[in-house]
This record gives structure tokens, C-alpha cells and sequence, in this order.
């Protein structure tokens, strides 16, 4: 299925903003609930963490932790066909695009495992940039408008010289 993303609003028949239960009726698949799983002092914790992945479309969704539980994010894998710029994001080696995104937005940033772009709330993620360069992203998320830069504050990542 093609997901055509349109930055800070739709990734396919996605809209940012849509709860839960509207993503699932708009899929129309079988979705699976992830949750984490953390082992502490031999007790085991399941936590909820609020993403939904849809196995039929290789795809996962992401939601804010409180109701009304609003999507925040769309995670495209190998089986989706994200489109952006008339391109399909999973089929261009990952410099390729980072240079074409460049073109477009000056704050592009390059980390150890990927490339971010502010300005459309894209990121093309891989294993590592430096030495998958010339391969096509692992993985392209599209967020909500501020997420990456939420996501930054809190890693604290530097960029990657080039």
C-alpha cells in the first residue's frame, strides 16, 4: 500500500491527531498492541507503550500516553511504500536522500543512525549511517510537528560530522 506523507499531517489514509480506535477503522487490518517488557529484581513489568503495529502493512503507529490517545507517529518498514516528493523513501540509498532533503531544508540533521529532516517531520533511520550510507533507509518515520526536536532535547544527540 502507498502511504503518501504529508508533513505534520497525513501518512496515508493517516491523520496526526486521530485516536486510536479512528487509525485501526481507517487501516481495516489486524493490528497488534506492542508493549515493553522490563526485568526488575526478577519481576517482570509490562508497561503499555501506546504504538500499534500493523503486520499486513509493515507499518507501526505511535500515540500520545493519555487520552484521548492521538496518533504522533507513523513508523514505515519494508513492506509499506512511504511516498514523499513523488519518491518512494525505502528505495533510494540513504545519502541520495539526505543530499535531495538538503536541497529542500536546511535543517537536516545527520546522526549515528539516521537522518532527520525539521521541516517535513521525516526521518529515515538505519543501523548506521556511516557505513549503510549507500543503502536505502531500514526504516522512515513521519511525526507530529515538534516530535523530533522533543526527541533530541531528550537524547541529547549530537550531529554526526559527514
Amino acid at each position: 500500500m502507498d502511504f503518501v506523507i504529508t508533513p505534520y499531517q497525513t501518512v496515508g489514509p493517516i491523520r496526526f491527531g486521530m485516536t486510536r480506535i479512528e487509525v485501526r477503522q481507517a487501516l481495516k487490518v489486524a493490528v497488534s498492541e506492542v508493549t515493553k517488557s522490563y526485568l526488575s529484581d526478577e519481576i517482570s513489568i509490562e508497561e503499555e507503550n501506546f504504538v500499534d503495529y500493523f503486520d499486513e502493512l509493515d507499518i507501526s503507529v505511535a500515540y500520545k500516553p493519555e487520552p484521548p490517545y492521538s496518533c504522533i507517529g507513523v513508523i514505515l518498514y519494508k513492506g509499506a511504500n512511504p511516498l514523499f516528493g513523488n519518491r518512494n523513501l525505502l528505495n533510494i540509498p540513504i545519502e541520495v536522500l539526505k543530499d535531495w532533503l538538503e536541497l529542500l531544508d536546511d535543517s537536516v540533521k545527520v546522526t549515528i543512525d539516521g537522518v532527520s529532516s525539521y521541516r517535513f517531520g521525516i526521518s529515515l533511520d538505519t543501523d548506521s549511517y556511516k557505513l549503510f550510507k549507500d543503502e536505502p533507509p531500514k526504516s522512515v518515520g513521519a511525526f507530529v510537528e515538534g516530535y523530533l526536536e522533543t526527541c533530541d532535547e531528550l537524547l541529547s544527540i549530537p550531529p554526526q560530522s559527514q
